[in-house]
């Protein structure tokens, strides 16, 4: 997820600056780049730390970028230039980025799965959500939206709709990922759903990429044995 960091206003987040670079095009050419950098990146990381780790990259795509007739080719010429294993690339998008290109979305959903990409449904929750429109989609997995994680200890029944959301994961054989934990308390009750992955502030927070590289040479001995990444302890691995 692109970061802005604005040499007046600071560091900006996606909800600042996103919309209107969809509705001048601008998300175009930036979605572009993003996933040509990301997927350096990726492999400038999984160099550093030794390819074995198996190192895989998520990526968010644009509702506009998605409908682009040349967005799967674009994937792969993003992975030939730097030299990223399919199956380390993992695109996130949205519910809505999905149903805007009806039929053609699962068409290119299922291009990207055959090649070895894996695909996410972000925001998962907040849309289309349905068992006969899950069933349809060639994906590998959902992430629950954060609406959801950032009520899970105050609302009864957003706990109750996060376990439905699970249950539905399970069901399609799909990995299930909750954003925007930000607190023990969210993550102690995820735990309790048995929710295999989460993610947010509570682990770790945004970062550049050069200071990521810093972070994984400077990763404990045991992580390095262990090939597992703890940004903070004790916490599952994310």
């Amino acid at each position: 997820m692109l970061r802005w960091e604005n040499p007046e206003k600071g560091l900006l987040f996606p909800s600042r600056f996103l919309r209107a670079a969809e509705e001048s095009g601008l998300i175009l050419p930036i979605g572009g780049w993003v996933l040509k950098q990301a997927c350096r990146d990726a492999v400038a990381w999984g160099k550093q730390i030794g390819q074995e780790f198996g190192l895989a990259v998520n990526v968010n795509v644009s509702a506009r970028q998605f409908a682009e007739p040349n967005f799967t080719r674009q994937v792969n010429d993003a992975l030939i230039e730097s030299g990223l294993a399919p199956k380390q690339l993992r695109l996130e998008i949205t519910e809505a980025g999905v149903m805007e290109t009806g039929e053609e979305a699962i068409d290119k959903l299922r291009t990207l799965k055959d090649s070895g990409v894996r695909v996410y449904l972000d925001d998962f929750g907040t849309g289309y959500s349905s068992l006969k429109y899950l069933q349809r989609l060639p994906i590998d997995g959902i992430k629950i939206d954060r609406s959801f994680t950032s009520q899970l200890d105050s609302e009864e029944r957003t706990l109750g709709i996060s376990k439905v959301i699970l249950q539905m994961g399970e069901m399609f054989g799909l990995d299930v990922t909750a954003e925007g934990v930000e607190t023990e308390r969210q993550l102690e009750l995820l735990t309790d759903l048995s929710c295999p992955t989460a993610q947010g502030n509570y682990f770790c927070r945004p970062m550049s990429s050069e200071a990521f590289s810093v972070f994984l040479a400077l990763r404990s001995e045991n992580d390095r044995e262990s090939n597992v990444i703890n940004f903070r302890k004790p916490t599952p691995t994310v």
